[in-house]
């Protein structure tokens, strides 16, 4: 037990609650089941019932946990915490003095200012708040109940009581279209100080969505679906190139928007648990990071522990590039240096993202080759593939600022511009990069992934493309 309570797992509670290396962490439940009916969630399956327990067992719980093992932080398990505000209120009460930080789940018709400060005042340092889309046509689809302009209320006001946010953008939904997916894309990369994650919905057994997959003959054989541990399906009525289209934005916003902390210190003694330290771009309050792993997909999310906000120490975790990668490289470097001819350079840049698809140096050399030719619209694609790769670089979103004016999207150049703000007002210019290796499956594995991320025969960028467009080298 002893053991377990030091774990930390990321996912398994919000970093906002780790306040330090001796934060001792307990689950705990309050209730079971949810009186709502989204169509995601396979609770509606249990006729929407709602189980309380007595806050006196709770607390005797809580009080003897306490005692026996000195925990000090509860991640409370319950899908909705106390929606009536009376018990809400109660367990404020009894908890504050206890020493503890906690955690829960709530929605945004709960919140308001009043409630916020007797939770803050209590000890809750951070409320996971289902936001799950930004676009009202999917709200309306996963029947939330609630509208977009109640979430947003709701975030702010948590973001101005000093809580931290623990809510995610979940894409997939029947209703979803590359329309939606923007919608909800483009909310997220102009309001980066929520700090909200991305996931892809789950067709679970028991939940509305599935039981309509399994009726439409979307999900074919329930058996095989759920032994195979009930993988990512498309229920929408998008086709599988739209589908793969949504995935690389995705991935694409979530790598390149979101706003940062100063890094002051890396600790990189130990690749399994990695420590950034970092000055909070809220409140300026030193923050470590330690659930940095040495995954290339993972981003590397802090908490301040004075107010709580979510940023991101500026660090990617990439795979270490092999010899040949290495070697073409080289390649690459020697036909610059040589002057040789534009399609030689190019053929270089591609041999070599086809081995290191991140390597951000390949792709600015092959953005400015376009821009020097004049291809203003290949050139931006390029460029925001040199962002997803380099996140953190100053000069590639001022640079994204300048060549969306030329394109004369003006609108879609504000998130490029509101982040080179941020960088500059916080002091960052550059990426810190830590190189990994992985077991050789893996690595083929993620390497196959980063390509299909960064494919450039696929048109899809972050602003209004023409109706044509471009032909552009492909780098796998």
């Amino acid at each position: 037990m002893d053991i377990y309570l030091t774990l930390h797992r990321p996912g398994n509670c919000a970093p906002a609650l780790i306040a330090d290396e001796n934060t001792r962490v307990m689950p705990l439940l309050t209730s079971r089941g949810c009186p709502y009916s989204c169509t995601f969630c396979c609770h509606e399956s249990a006729g929407r019932r709602y189980r309380l327990r007595s806050l006196d067992h709770v607390f005797a719980e809580l009080e003897w946990a306490q005692a026996t093992y000195g925990v000090n932080a509860v991640t409370i398990y319950d899908d909705l915490f106390c929606p009536k505000r009376s018990r809400l209120e109660e367990f404020c009460r009894r908890i504050a003095g206890m020493g503890i930080r906690w955690e829960c789940s709530m929605r945004a018709e709960q919140i308001d200012p009043d409630v916020l400060k007797k939770m803050k005042e209590s000890g809750c340092c951070c409320i996971g708040l289902g936001v799950e889309s930004m676009s009202e046509t999917v709200l309306r689809s996963m029947k939330k109940g609630t509208t977009k302009a109640q979430v947003e209320t709701a975030l702010g006001q948590v973001y101005q009581a000093e809580i931290g946010l623990w809510s995610n953008l979940i894409f997939g939904d029947p209703a979803e279209t590359l329309d939606t997916v923007r919608e909800s894309l483009e909310w997220y990369a102009n309001h980066p100080e929520f700090s909200l994650r991305m996931a892809f919905i789950g067709y679970h057994p028991g939940s509305r969505i599935y039981e309509e997959a399994v009726a439409k003959g979307v999900i074919k054989n329930p058996t095989a679906f759920l032994t195979s541990r009930c993988p990512e399906v498309n229920a929408t009525a998008m086709p599988a190139d739209e589908c793969a289209k949504m995935r690389i934005l995705v991935s694409r916003y979530l790598q390149s928007f979101g706003h940062a902390g100063k890094l002051v210190d890396f600790d990189s003694r130990n690749l399994e648990r990695l420590v950034a330290t970092c000055l909070c771009p809220y409140c300026g309050s030193t923050a470590h990071c330690h659930t940095i792993k040495p995954n290339p997909l993972l981003l590397a999310t802090v908490n301040c522990p004075k107010c709580n906000r979510g940023f991101r120490a500026p660090v990617v975790v990439r795979l270490v590039a092999t010899k040949e990668a290495q070697q073409q490289e080289a390649v690459v470097q020697d036909r610059i240096d040589t002057r040789a001819p534009v399609a030689a350079i190019e053929s270089a840049c591609n041999k070599l993202l086809a081995l290191d698809p991140t390597n951000a140096h390949a792709w600015v050399v092959l953005f400015s080759l376009a821009k020097a030719l004049g291809k203003t619209v290949e050139s931006a694609i390029l460029l925001e593939h040199a962002i997803y790769a380099d996140p953190y670089n100053l000069a590639l979103f001022e640079k994204m600022v300048e060549q969306l004016g030329l394109l004369g999207v003006g609108p879609a150049a504000d998130k490029y511009r509101k982040k080179a703000e941020h960088l500059r007002r916080i002091g960052v210019d550059r990426t810190f990069f830590v190189d990994v290796g992985l077991p050789p499956d893996q690595e083929h594995s993620l390497r196959d992934l980063l390509l299909q991320y960064l494919k450039q025969s696929i048109p899809v960028a972050s602003f209004p493309l023409p109706n044509a467009a471009p032909a552009m080298a492909c780098a796998s």
